[in-house]
């Protein structure tokens, strides 16, 4: 009997304390609360205009247990954002680095969670994207109209060199400017021949050119500088065929040089401007010339030119010998005497001329496949034009309008 009480007992005592339990952990749940709603502010809602990097500002969301609250922040271009930008975000700010696509509509929110993982999220705003900004920085330089010149930054300056004058004079002097503005002349007569259609570049701590046309014939010889007045000519081992309207770039700690003067469909590189080897091409683009190279994303590409026809076809290689084709139709027009640069994680292309045609149009890419155009305010048609980036901003200057006036004027773009 005693022994049946006493079970009795642990069995009430037992009973007692899983009630106990049980009520105590959904007590616990039931109990925590979401942060408290807040907003948007900053970027109202459907602004327009709005910069390529913007500061993303919300009100704070207090919570009611006080708990800490952490924020994550979406953006996207669908009107119900997923893309996460980033999590964990502890103030009641964000400002982006990468600078989003120009003229495009994007949408946003925030999202605040407490540390037992309870959230609350804002309204989705939506705003949409400046236009490229362009500046007319001087209407007439210091030097004299021209076009298919070169430019180049070089020892934190500008470098313009040689082209073709308003009287069809080939030119072979040199300037430089620190700002834009001023420009000195460092020679008015270089030891390489005048020329047009060559191309420049800064390796090994030098200026170099390579080749051109002279009014006569295409050349192929190669010069540096390191002070813009004395040109040094190498004396290359193994030479390529002369040529004009070719594209150089810089990459793999090599100077390259691809195709160009009669389309002659090759590809060279050099580590030090006298030593030059071919490489054999397995899968390549059309040979062509008028064309414009540039590297990106750890890649060597070739935009547009006339290979017959004038193309609007993309490549890229990651070793000058295997090409891909990364769009055989842009958005944009095919085209000659463009120019091309990266600028801000991006591939940009800027003006040209197609059958007689000119345009000031402005194209950018992040694949080589996807271009999308942005319309400048002012920037005036030409071809024949040079463009470099310096101090955060893409330069222009010079080139031939669509009345075949020639330029000497600088403009930034941003």
């Amino acid at each position: 009997m005693r022994t049946s009480f006493k079970f009795l007992l642990m069995l009430l005592f037992l009973s007692s304390c899983s009630s106990d339990d049980d009520n105590t952990q959904p007590e616990s749940i039931i109990q925590n609360s979401a942060p408290n709603s807040f907003s948007l502010a900053g970027i109202s809602d459907n602004e327009e205009n709005v910069d390529l990097t913007p500061l993303f500002l919300w009100t704070e969301a207090t919570d009611p247990d006080g708990d800490p609250v952490t924020y994550s922040l979406y953006l996207d271009t669908v009107q119900n954002p997923v893309n996460l930008v980033s999590s964990g975000i502890t103030g009641i700010l964000y400002g982006i680095v990468t600078p989003l696509d120009m003229e495009k509509t994007y949408y946003w929110k925030v999202e605040a969670e407490d540390d037992k993982s309870a959230k609350t999220e804002s309204d989705i705003f939506s705003f949409t994207t400046r236009n490229i900004n362009d500046y007319l920085l001087v209407q007439n330089t210091d030097f004299s109209p021209r076009a298919f010149h070169n430019i180049l930054v070089y020892n934190d300056k500008f470098w313009v060199i040689g082209g073709e004058g308003e009287d069809g004079s080939y030119k072979n002097d040199v300037w430089y400017s620190d700002d834009g503005l001023s420009w000195t002349l460092v020679t008015g007569n270089a030891a390489f021949p005048p020329r047009k259609y060559f191309t420049t570049t800064v390796f090994d701590d030098k200026m170099w050119i390579l080749g051109s046309y002279d009014g006569s014939n295409n050349l192929n010889d190669v010069w540096y500088s390191t002070d813009g007045v004395n040109w040094q000519q190498t004396n290359p081992t193994t030479i390529f065929q002369p040529r004009q309207q070719h594209a150089m770039v810089v990459f793999d700690d090599k100077m390259w040089v691809i195709d160009g003067g009669s389309r002659l469909n090759d590809v060279w590189y050099s580590e030090d401007g006298v030593n030059w080897q071919e490489l054999a091409q397995t899968n390549t683009f059309t040979a062509r010339f008028g064309h414009k190279a540039l590297v990106f994303n750890d890649k060597m590409w070739v935009v547009s030119g006339y290979d017959g026809s004038i193309s609007n076809d993309v490549w890229y290689s990651e070793d000058g010998s295997n090409w891909e084709l990364a769009t055989d139709n842009a958005a944009f027009t095919g085209r000659t005497l463009h120019t091309v640069v990266t600028y801000m994680d991006k591939m940009w292309l800027i003006g040209s001329q197609r059958f007689g045609t000119v345009y000031n149009d402005i194209w950018y890419s992040d694949n080589g496949e996807d271009w999308y155009q942005t319309t400048p305010d002012q920037f005036s048609k030409r071809e024949g034009h040079t463009a470099v980036v310096k101090d955060d901003n893409i330069w222009i200057i010079g080139g031939v309008d669509e009345l075949d006036a020639f330029l000497n004027d600088v403009w930034t773009l941003n």
